[in-house]
């Protein structure tokens, strides 16, 4: 397996963490109460990056070149840098989907940016995921 590989099977990091997010933290508070959760942000902050790339296109409809620059832009790392920011500033309780949606995502660290650094890296890895199912 080369670095490329590596790179592609970790980008999928920031959809799991967004799959992660929505099943364990949103789907696990009541309706009625989901307004303001921090879990909201989370997944408007990832909304947000999946907008933006969707914008130029998925990889086969821009160039590398074309996708780092908008990687690189300072609206994209603004919202980037903003799910850091909230994913830190978390403190749920021990045992909670939240702190376990926050743990998920301490683990995989920079892996969950894998994307950032390649053009030529996926944003997620929504195909193969789909292939192995």
């Amino acid at each position: 397996m080369n670095s490329h590989d590596i790179g592609f099977l970790s980008s999928g990091l920031i959809f799991s963490a967004r799959l992660r997010i929505r099943c364990d933290c949103v789907k696990s508070v009541p309706a009625g109460e989901r307004a303001g959760h921090p879990a909201q942000g989370l997944l408007g902050e990832i909304a947000t990056i999946y907008r933006l790339e969707d914008s130029i296109g998925r990889l086969g409809d821009s160039s590398p070149e074309e996708r780092m620059a908008l990687r690189t832009g300072a609206e994209y790392m603004g919202h980037v840098d903003e799910l850091r920011r909230l994913f830190a500033s978390l403190d749920p309780d021990e045992g909670t989907a939240l702190w376990r949606a926050k743990e998920y995502f301490e683990n995989g660290g920079e892996d969950f940016f894998t994307f950032l650094g390649d053009g030529s890296v996926p944003l997620d890895n929504n195909r193969a995921e789909r292939a192995v199912k």
